[in-house]
């Protein structure tokens, strides 16, 4: 019975865990807007947002990698201390805490809907940024968190 108990419990809290992301990622798009210059280009975004903890696994720092466009980082780095990391804290630390990487990175797209457009091609050079922040590649050990996907509607 108390075996019963214990795995319950550890399931529950996974489930909390879950929810406190769940919440995080959810609160993303009301937060990060899509800058609307990029809405009349037609241009999606597809980057990492990398997550910096410390041993505690507080939150650090977190930043877009190098694919990311300047205006979609402008609006990130603007509007980053608004997101509820507290949340994202809450996630790491039941989910990762025996883990001693410092290290996560979420895939972050944001992608039009109902546009009278077709977006432009990917360049060799945007997919090479993918893992890059600063012009460096990420090196050492990281966790993959599930991806931020929002779809927004705009009309032309």
């Amino acid at each position: 019975m108390a075996a019963a108990f214990l795995v319950s419990g550890h399931c529950m809290a996974q489930v909390k865990a879950d929810q406190s992301y769940h919440q995080f990622v959810n609160s993303f798009p009301w937060i990060v807007s899509y800058p609307m210059e990029l809405v009349r280009k037609c241009i999606p975004v597809n980057c990492l947002i990398k997550v910096r903890v410390d041993s505690a696994k507080n939150v650090v720092d977190m930043q877009l990698s190098d694919s990311a466009d300047s205006l979609i980082v402008a609006e990130f780095e603007g509007k980053k201390h608004e997101l509820s990391i507290n949340l994202l804290e809450k996630y790491i630390k039941a989910k990762y805490s025996g883990s001693t990487c410092t290290i996560f990175l979420i895939p972050f797209t944001y992608t039009l809907l109902q546009m009278r457009c077709t977006p432009p091609g990917t360049t060799f050079s945007a997919l090479s940024g993918y893992a890059k922040f600063n012009n460096k590649p990420q090196q050492g050990e990281v966790i993959f968190l599930d991806p931020i996907y929002v779809q927004r509607s705009y009309q032309r």
